[in-house]
């Protein structure tokens, strides 16, 4: 009797994707780096705005750190506006002064982080998945792009970027940034 396939997870190309956004938000290339490639401890210079999340979905007050996006949009918010409950979220913070990314059970992942590093993040993913990888969608901020590849909506607003990864379209990922880029 054969044994059943184990079940592929999507999460592993959801972080790759999802990396390639945190990751590219970073200036600089440490010598241990290969050329291009950033490390978590590269940074580029923070917004002075920076704002605390009040847990009722409004970011406060400048505190030096960028609000955590797994607090950003109550729990019905979030799932009304993905199609489903996305799960517990789990907080990643490389640099909690220039980006945090949350981490959703369902392989939802938002993303938010200084406006400094659009330029960074856009570059970034053009690298790892082509010059066409992005396309543009006007109204949602001062920018945001569409990657259908990586199932990533990425805006910019203000002091903060956002983006949002593992979504089934292009429509759910627009009304996901323009929750967060609401709330920030």
């Amino acid at each position: 009797m054969a044994l059943p396939r184990p079940r592929r997870s999507r999460r592993p190309a959801l972080a790759i994707v999802a990396l390639a956004l945190v990751a590219t938000g970073c200036g600089g290339n440490d010598d241990d780096q290969p050329d291009g490639q950033p490390s978590a401890s590269d940074a580029s210079s923070a917004s002075s705005a920076s704002s605390e999340d009040s847990g009722d979905g409004t970011a406060e007050g400048p505190t030096g750190e960028i609000p955590d996006p797994c607090t950003l949009l109550a729990a019905n918010e979030l799932a009304s506006l993905s199609g489903s409950d996305p799960g517990a979220g789990s907080l990643q913070a490389v640099d909690p002064s220039q980006r945090k990314v949350c981490t959703f059970a369902s392989g939802l992942i938002l993303a938010v982080e200084v406006a400094g590093n659009w330029e960074a993040t856009l570059d970034g993913i053009r690298d790892h998945f082509g010059e066409d990888a992005l396309e543009p969608v006007p109204g949602v901020g001062e920018e945001a792009y569409w990657q259908p590849s990586g199932s990533q909506f990425v805006a910019v607003d203000g002091d903060y970027l956002v983006g949002v990864t593992g979504v089934p379209d292009e429509n759910t990922g627009e009304q996901l940034a323009v929750a967060l880029l609401d709330v920030l």
